[in-house]
């Protein structure tokens, strides 16, 4: 089974066969994003930025309001978070449809170390206007994503891959609603479930697993993945099913999707009772794995399950 990270690959070269205006550009990172096909194969529609976060940024703002359909891909720490200012500035700002590849975010970079674990990642773009940010689960929400930011004309939009691999049973998680909600549920087949569990990219593996314990309670899921295009009222009715909420996310406590998900609830006026699981201002750490790093920090299943 591909990666969420293969499954972007391939389908932006997929895409470079088929439109000459769309452009992939890195920066020095072109296996790492899964371009390398697409430097071998299409040379012409292949740009190496070098070690130039801010200028590839730049060149891809340019080459989006000239016409181009440019994909420019990094790690998060360096992509938004080296180049925010000119994501801000000569994307968002000038509403070009630059299509940001966000690689390696999150603890689950694992042994790259906490330099390069990006826990600010949505903190970093949800607040920017005129930017679409998604952060894929599972491979058909990757397709989804990539599909929407090709189609986008004048807004920009981040796509977040992780570097790890998901588990193979939430690949069984196929919600035709995502297009028209911007998030797929999931309703447990062990029983009626009182909890609702709010995540968000691959974390949602992780999450996941409750369903295949059978010694835990039943939960049901919410698997946000159009952060910036969510059906309010849709989601709003699914929450208010539920006795409590459950938020894990491999991010820092504010800016994240708790941030979101509060300040909807706020807005609508529901009371709901809830939890809270990720970093509490605090960076990470180097480990072999990302799975070690959320055992760490609590967000392994172990310690999700507590709070059940």
């Amino acid at each position: 089974m591909d990666s969420i990270r293969q499954t972007i690959g391939k389908a932006l070269e997929a895409l470079v066969g088929q439109d000459s205006s769309v452009i992939a550009l890195t920066a020095d990172l072109a296996s790492s994003v899964g371009m390398v096909p697409i430097r071998e194969k299409h040379p012409k529609q292949f740009i190496q930025c070098g070690i130039a976060e801010q200028e590839m940024m730049s060149l891809s703002a340019g080459l989006a309001l000239s016409g181009s359909k440019p994909f420019c891909g990094s790690f998060a720490a360096f992509n938004p978070g080296r180049n925010w200012d000119q994501l801000r500035n000569s994307v968002c700002y000038n509403h070009a449809p630059v299509r940001v590849i966000s690689s390696h975010y999150g603890l689950s970079v694992g042994g790259d170390g906490a330099t390069h674990q990006c826990l600010e990642y949505l903190a970093l773009t949800l607040p920017l206007p005129n930017l679409d940010v998604l952060i894929p689960f599972n491979n058909s929400s990757a397709l989804y994503s990539m599909n929407f930011a090709y189609s986008q004309n004048n807004r920009a939009t981040v796509i977040f891959q992780p570097r790890e691999s998901h588990t193979e049973s939430i690949e069984n998680v196929q919600d035709n609603n995502l297009i028209n909600n911007g998030f797929s549920n999931y309703k447990s087949q062990k029983g009626e479930a009182e909890t609702l569990i709010i995540s968000a990219g691959l974390i949602s593996s992780e999450v996941f697993k409750l369903e295949e314990d059978q010694e835990s309670k039943p939960v049901d899921f919410v698997f946000l993945v159009n952060l910036t295009g969510l059906n309010i009222p849709k989601l709003t009715n699914h929450i208010k099913k539920y006795l409590k909420i459950l938020i894990v996310e491999e991010h820092q406590e504010f800016g994240g999707i708790a941030s979101l998900i509060y300040q909807i609830l706020v807005a609508n006026k529901i009371a709901i009772d809830g939890a809270h699981i990720c970093l509490r201002k605090e960076f990470g750490h180097s480990a072999a794995n990302g799975q070690e790093l959320w055992k760490k920090y609590g967000l392994d299943v172990d310690t999700i399950k507590k709070y059940i």
